[in-house]
């Protein structure tokens, strides 16, 4: 995702502009939410006939292939954007230390929360069941990619030439992630589900219209650094889950299947990359060059 320093402090957009941009969110908030709702339920229906490491482990291979192919990149190309366009730029990485910052603060706070939930009801029986001891998770999974979703919207509000065409682009990456939240919540009450996948499926929306309004404001470099800090930190937060959380489970849980776990993560990391070609054939390049 990146903060377009061409389409910001443009002249002010007409209503219907302003009309399809609120369009375009309705229809991200939609489609993502219709897809998590729906991929909950399959899962569900499926997780007796589905072991759930494997799950887990097809659940690490998406947010491997998110990590690689589009949290990293993006953060690195924002930084580098940044640094050029602004001359009292900080002169030394920024991306590097706010993402280990970013599994720092996941890992003090998951200990944290791990501890209360584990001690501070003790008149509840079983406080620590699988269940409630992936509840927290989810909340960070739920910070951590919806931060990145809000972000991601953003560009959208700003576009001005091919709206829908990343409109339409952004949707499907969001149904997708949406599966894989789908798929950690299956355990999980389902009013509690609706709940997070209703909240998750506004994120991007909400950029979107955050965009639109910042769209008709002046570049600054306090707005752009905030945007480098949220993205990294979303990054060191799904870092956490995927290799820190989830990871270590999929490797301890039934060890004589390794080789279906390796496909799994393989598959996972697979769908995503291949979707993400697709997108690149089917709906060219998202993010144009910056014009100097």
């Amino acid at each position: 995702m990146e903060t377009s320093t061409g389409a910001v402090g443009t002249a002010t957009e007409s209503p219907a502009s302003t009309w399809q941009k609120c369009l375009a969110a309705l229809l991200c908030f939609g489609a993502t939410l219709v897809s998590g709702l729906f991929f909950n339920e399959a899962f569900r229906k499926t997780m007796r006939l589905m072991n759930m490491t494997f799950l887990i482990a097809l659940s690490v291979g998406v947010f491997s292939a998110l990590l690689l192919n589009d949290f990293f990149p993006e953060t690195i190309q924002l930084e580098h954007k940044l640094r050029g366009t602004y001359k009292n730029f900080p002169n030394f990485p920024l991306v590097g230390p706010i993402v280990l910052f970013g599994i720092i603060l996941m890992f003090v706070s998951d200990q944290v929360i791990h501890k209360a939930t584990g001690h501070s009801h003790e008149m509840e029986p079983r406080e620590d069941s699988p269940a409630s001891k992936s509840s927290h998770k989810i909340w960070l999974l739920l910070i951590g990619i919806g931060i990145h979703s809000l972000l991601e919207g953003m560009p959208i509000g700003i576009e001005k030439k091919h709206l829908w065409t990343i409109a339409v682009s952004l949707s499907i990456h969001k149904c997708i992630e949406a599966a894989t939240i789908a798929s950690a919540m299956v355990e999980m009450n389902r009013m509690y589900c609706y709940v997070i996948i209703s909240i998750y499926s506004a994120m991007s929306p909400i950029g979107i219209l955050t965009g639109a309004f910042l769209s008709a404001s002046p570049q600054s470099l306090t707005v752009d650094l905030l945007t480098l800090i949220l993205m990294s930190l979303s990054t060191g937060v799904i870092i956490f889950l995927a290799f820190v959380e989830m990871l270590p489970k999929v490797i301890e849980c039934e060890r004589t299947m390794l080789v279906t776990k390796i496909m799994c993560i393989v598959c996972g990391y697979s769908a995503v990359t291949g979707a993400a070609i697709s997108f690149n054939l089917y709906f060219g390049d998202h993010t144009a060059p910056a014009e100097e």
